[in-house]
């Protein structure tokens, strides 16, 4: 068996978000029998959250785009504790795949949590430059892991060697119920109001703008559902407006950043993610262990996690559907119930972080030793 030396994990996210808790939980479990530790933004979420677990962290105070970080990553390489490399995101992916190249150290690891340029726009510049660091670690020799089907045929697509890409789902792990926060739903919505809920970065590729005008339309027909915004990001200001264009001020509350899903999650009837790209979502998969009834669009993974009768799927930028999926779970708590079990039950048989960790120790083995992955 090929020896792992030591596990670099590097995540340079701004926010913390559903990659993070991937990084969290690989960086737990793995520290139990290697040396393991993961390269973070000095001050950020993940940073603050790898403190409180109490897991080996480097965080750095240079930005993502400095070259200082890039020289960082590669002085840990050469300290000879670390022989696998693991990066998470583009800034994360461009710096790690260098330093491992300069470094020569043998385990390149690109892991994609999502499709670049479905996400920030087929014309984009940003995401034609977040795919040529993938097409760089192509040519530096990497393997890839895709955290969905849909994220692995998108790696395919650029022409990374399908022996060279991995499929491992996100995981969730075994959750003991959780009082729901109180300060979650404002205390002026009326007590019998439907509370639907969004959990991630305010972003436009998540769609929220679609879901608002579902939210209008059911509101107009008499349907009382309010809408909570769990996150920030960089578009919540052009939420704010549509919200009061739309005269939904008194029924839509802009949680913030929380660190308590698994609290926020029980405030919620529905939790809601209408969006336009996804791999494998995390606050899907949180959702599902909180046994919340869903409303989702079919992107990415998101269909091969929600089984029929677990939840309710429409096609992505169309708020008549999602408008549709409102009426129907508005329409019966029997039937919120019973979806939110089903899929609950279906969730927490088929993604625990048990097969996250074999899987990823696996592509980690062949990286090292130059062979090819199982191809998901």
């Amino acid at each position: 068996m090929t020896q792992i030396r030591g596990i670099l994990h590097i995540d340079l996210s701004a926010r913390y978000g559903g990659a993070d808790v991937r990084v969290t939980q690989l960086a737990e479990a793995l520290s139990q029998h290697h040396r393991c530790s993961v390269v973070c933004i000095e001050g950020s979420g993940l940073h603050e959250r790898l403190r409180e677990m109490r897991v080996n962290h480097v965080p750095l105070s240079s930005g993502r785009g400095d070259p200082l970080t890039g020289h960082a990553i590669a002085q840990l390489l050469r300290s000879g504790r670390f022989n696998v490399v693991d990066a998470h995101n583009p800034q994360s992916q461009l710096w790690g795949a260098l330093a491992a190249a300069a470094t020569r150290t043998p385990g390149l690891v690109l892991t994609a949590h999502s499709q670049y340029r479905q996400e920030h726009g087929h014309r984009s510049v940003r995401g034609h430059a977040y795919e040529s660091v993938l097409r760089l670690g192509r040519r530096l020799g990497a393997r890839f892991v895709a955290v969905s089907d849909a994220t692995g045929e998108y790696l395919r697509g650029l022409g990374i060697d399908p022996d060279r890409v991995a499929v491992i789902p996100n995981a969730i792990g075994a959750q003991p119920p959780v009082p729901p926060a109180e300060d979650v739903v404002p205390a002026t919505w009326p007590p019998d109001r439907l509370v639907l809920g969004t959990v991630g970065r305010l972003e436009p590729v998540k769609g929220l703008t679609d879901l608002l005008d579902a939210l209008a339309t059911v509101r107009a027909e008499g349907i009382d559902a309010g809408l909570v915004m769990v996150g920030e990001g960089r578009e919540r200001a052009a939420l704010e407006s549509q919200v009061r264009e739309l005269g939904l001020s008194d029924a839509v509350a802009f949680a913030g950043f929380r660190k308590d899903v698994d609290a926020v999650l029980p405030a919620l009837d529905v939790f809601c993610q209408p969006s336009h790209s996804e791999g494998l979502p995390f606050a899907l998969l949180e959702a599902a262990a909180s046994a919340r009834a869903v409303l989702v669009t079919a992107v990415g993974e998101v269909p091969g996690v929600v089984p029929d009768g677990g939840g309710i799927v429409v096609a992505p930028g169309d708020p008549a559907a999602l408008a549709d999926g409102l009426r129907r779970l508005a329409s019966s708590p029997e039937v919120r119930l019973r979806m939110g079990t089903a899929l609950r039950e279906s969730v927490g048989a088929r993604f625990s972080i048990e097969a996250l960790t074999e899987g990823t120790l696996a592509v980690y083995e062949a990286a090292i030793a130059g062979r090819p992955v199982a191809a998901g």
